[in-house]
């Protein structure tokens, strides 16, 4: 597991719709939305998407996420890419409290044939 840690700048964001988002990620940012550990809702927000794409690539689990000055604990629950371009869309950040146990589901995907179907033929 690693230490690393990475933080984000983000800002909200009053833009809603498919038109204005569109704008919002040609002028070079992604919207997403913050969902608090221990409030119902979600929060609104935008990054810069350079920054977002080097977070992505650090080796952090969970970032800081400064809105506003405020100081957030976040972890990436979904990334949402366009279906052919591969471009990020929008992404869902999940707050963390650090005093609380979390759980994350990770999808392992099998690569190759298994040995008994590649030696035996099927």
């Amino acid at each position: 597991m690693s230490t690393e840690e990475y933080k984000i700048e983000a800002s909200k964001r009053d833009e809603a719709g498919k038109g204005k988002l569109r704008r919002l990620r040609t002028d070079g940012f992604i919207p997403v939305i913050y969902y608090a550990p221990d409030q119902k809702g979600a929060i609104p927000l935008k990054v810069d998407l350079k920054e977002l794409q080097q977070a992505l690539h650090s080796e952090a689990l969970i970032y800081h996420m400064s809105v506003g000055g405020k100081r957030r604990n976040v972890l990436i629950k979904e990334i949402q890419y366009h279906p052919v371009t591969d471009e990020i869309l929008h992404v869902d950040f999940q707050g963390v409290r650090m005093d609380a146990e979390v759980v994350v589901r990770v999808p392992i995907h099998a690569i190759g044939r298994p040995v008994g179907v590649k030696d035996e033929e099927g």
